[in-house]
């Protein structure tokens, strides 16, 4: 075997979902998994060592990733987070198929690898990225790896670094799954006192420029943090804006065609009456339909596979698959184009957008090559996204504001 191999690396974006071996899945949930396959021995503790090396060195990853070797169990090295698997049989491709896979192959040749990588887990497309290394030098594949890992856990101590030593910051906050928790009832996801505390404070420091860029209405973001000075509001994805110090809000889609929300309420309509406990939430910009309440949300989820086939056929929409909610949004605005907006107007040497669901989505695409930026996903480490950190929940947000602003922060 040459001594310098080499190493494809993609992510997977299947978001598919498998109920068997279940056990094992379950292990992997919250993690980003490492997936290797390779017949040498030599090459294959390399892997082994270059994962030992990655956790010790990158600590950040210790609860966070796995290593998935389709080979031979190999017990000569001591391991952690490494599962062995003889074989490449369908369950176990099931039990990786649709969380965020790393897949590394290591091979003299391009075709056996590009044969092997797709029979590995499934329907998962090629591996692209094709990066050269020495394969004797684990040091260097555990480089490759950490650099492949594309979302990490949030490094608090840079960000609090890059915030002390900027002039002139921009936040960008979704509100729902991130200022707040995710629940139930939404009229019930209010800003807790500290929240609200914590965003003022961020306000009145001249260097920060904030804005909320959220789903909610304009009724809902002027009752809890419109006496906010200072604060920017965005409405429904981008279809209303109030600059900060304002009174009136801009009506970005105010000329739009938006016929088809006609269409897409009457579609709604017939699965409402067919799943009680759902219910359709209309705004400006968009149409939603509802069914985490449902009285059978087993079926209501089969249902919304039916409902989302008929939504994609209307011309001129976005169609979002979200938290047990399938909504009809216009083309025209999303929240991607806020932030296009925001930064034409504000030169910034920091910026910090977080944000939980696929409409943020948008945000994180938007500042992919700003270099500035900190995106944010809100989550297990798992989930597939954009945004280059991550946080788990979104208390974790509002301390990590709460430390910018306090006093007796680390800064």
């Amino acid at each position: 075997m040459s001594p310098t191999s080499t190493m494809p690396i993609s992510t997977s974006t299947n978001t598919g979902q498998n109920t068997k071996n279940l056990y094992t899945k379950d292990q992997f949930a919250s993690k980003q998994l490492i997936v290797c396959y390779d017949t040498d021995a030599i090459i294959v503790q390399n892997v082994i060592l270059a994962f030992n090396h990655l956790l010790e060195n990158y600590p950040q990853w210790s609860n966070h990733i796995a290593l998935v070797l389709f080979v031979v169990a190999n017990e000569t090295l001591p391991t952690r987070n490494v599962y062995f698997y003889p074989n490449l049989d369908r369950e176990i491709r099931d039990t990786v198929e649709g969380l965020a896979v790393v897949k590394i192959a290591l091979s003299t040749s391009l075709d056996s690898v590009d044969d092997t990588i797709p029979t590995l887990v499934g329907s998962h497309a090629q591996c692209s990225n094709q990066i050269a290394v020495d394969t004797s030098d684990y040091k260097q594949i555990a480089i490759m790896l950490n650099n492949s890992l594309t979302t990490q856990p949030l490094n608090t101590s840079v960000l609090f670094n890059a915030y002390k030593n900027t002039q002139k910051r921009l936040f960008l906050f979704d509100y729902d799954g991130t200022l707040t928790p995710i629940v139930s009832n939404p009229a019930d996801a209010q800003p807790t006192p500290t929240l609200l505390n914590y965003l003022n404070d961020l306000c009145k420091d001249p260097s920060n420029t904030v804005w909320i860029i959220s789903g909610r209405d304009q009724v809902f973001l002027d009752t809890y943090l419109g006496k906010i000075p200072r604060l920017g509001l965005s409405a429904e994805h981008g279809s209303f804006m109030k600059k900060a110090g304002l009174n009136d809000w801009t009506d970005m889609l105010k000329d739009a065609d938006m016929s088809w929300k006609d269409i897409a309420l009457k579609i709604f309509e017939k699965y409402t009456n067919c799943n009680p406990g759902t219910v359709i939430e209309q705004k400006k910009s968009s149409i939603t339909w509802h069914y985490r309440n449902a009285k059978n949300t087993q079926e209501a989820e089969k249902q919304s596979e039916l409902c989302h086939q008929e939504l994609i056929k209307i011309p001129g929409v976005d169609i979002l698959v979200g938290k047990m909610n399938l909504e009809v949004r216009s083309l025209l605005v999303n929240k991607g184009e806020v932030v296009k907006r925001i930064k034409q107007k504000q030169k910034s040497d920091f910026i910090m957008c977080v944000g939980d669901d696929q409409t943020d989505e948008d945000m994180f695409n938007a500042l992919k090559d700003d270099d500035k930026a900190f995106c944010v996903s809100v989550g297990p480490l798992s989930k597939i996204t954009s945004a280059k950190y991550c946080v788990e929940h979104s208390e974790d947000v509002v301390n990590i504001i709460g430390q910018l602003v306090s006093n007796n922060s680390t800064l």
